[in-house]
């Protein structure tokens, strides 16, 4: 069964479109506990792209108990690229055997349209940042993020926009990679979240 929610509010860009999954994702976790399995896959003649499978927790019990192990498909459609047309929610045909999927469909659309209301929140974190060599740096400071360093290493605090702990700790990931990346090409010296044995040891993973 396939439930279509074609959102109300106006996206033109990737940004928006984001944003708008990350507060439908958001009211999921709180609502039924959504778990994801990404693999996504694009479809360029069908204008698709494939997000990949989840399993809603507050239902996952019940499927459980009777065998039913059958993820839920999740994609979209886009006009523009990157743009949501329509958000598709392809649920297993299994499932109807334990439990009501016009029920399940309403609830669904029900959810998208409450995202589109909702605002995200300040998130703050502060994290350690390495550097390859022990060096002094200068402090520096902007409307979202606080660089410390001092002869016992360097901090980073940042404050993001996010509409769970969830979205707002892969926010921060995301901003502080950002930052590690430019701090490395403007000094010319490896910054990085993690230790360098770490980061040696992560490089001959990825070789290997």
């Amino acid at each position: 069964m396939e439930v279509r929610y074609e959102p109300t509010i106006n996206l033109n860009n990737v940004s928006s479109s984001n944003l708008l999954l990350r507060s439908i994702w958001a009211t999921f976790r709180k609502e039924l506990g959504l778990s994801w399995q990404y693999s996504p896959r694009k479809d360029s003649e069908a204008q698709t792209v494939q997000v990949g499978y989840c399993c809603f927790n507050e239902l996952s019990k019940e499927l459980f108990d009777n065998g039913n192990r059958e993820p839920a498909t999740v994609s979209y459609t886009y006009k523009v690229r990157g743009v949501i047309k329509e958000l598709i929610f392809k649920l297993p045909k299994s499932w109807g055997e334990h439990l009501s999927l016009d029920n399940l469909s309403v609830k669904i659309l029900d959810l998208c349209l409450l995202s589109e209301k909702l605002t995200p929140s300040e998130f703050i974190r502060e994290i350690p940042i390495f550097t390859q060599e022990k060096i002094k740096l200068p402090s520096v400071s902007g409307t979202y993020f606080n660089f410390v360093s001092s002869e016992l290493g360097h901090s980073l605090r940042l404050k993001v926009l996010s509409f769970d702990c969830v979205d707002g700790e892969d926010q921060i990931i995301n901003s502080s990679l950002d930052f590690c990346v430019l701090a490395s090409a403007w000094s010319g010296i490896l910054f990085s979240m993690k230790k360098k044995k770490e980061v040696l040891s992560i490089m001959l993973m990825s070789v290997l």
